[in-house]
């Protein structure tokens, strides 16, 4: 239950990220730098949420296979 919830939120975090740095390629102004290293950040936190809910996910279902081969 909790990976799929990890699992949005990565999603949420790599649409958000992208968002920005198209936001900030498109609009020039003072802030877009600022815009383009927020996405970058945002983008980088959901790509590595999702890899580590992934691994996480990935573990516990061997485990649990481990287990019902057992039974």
């Amino acid at each position: 239950m909790l990976e799929n919830f990890g699992l949005s939120a990565a999603a949420l975090f790599i649409l958000g990220g992208a968002f920005l740095l198209l936001d900030a390629t498109s609009t020039p102004d003072a802030s877009a730098p600022f815009r383009l290293l927020a996405g970058a950040a945002v983008l980088a936190a959901g790509v590595i949420a999702a890899a580590l809910t992934i691994r996480s996910k990935l573990y516990w279902r061997r485990i649990q296979k481990q287990n019902h081969d057992r039974t």
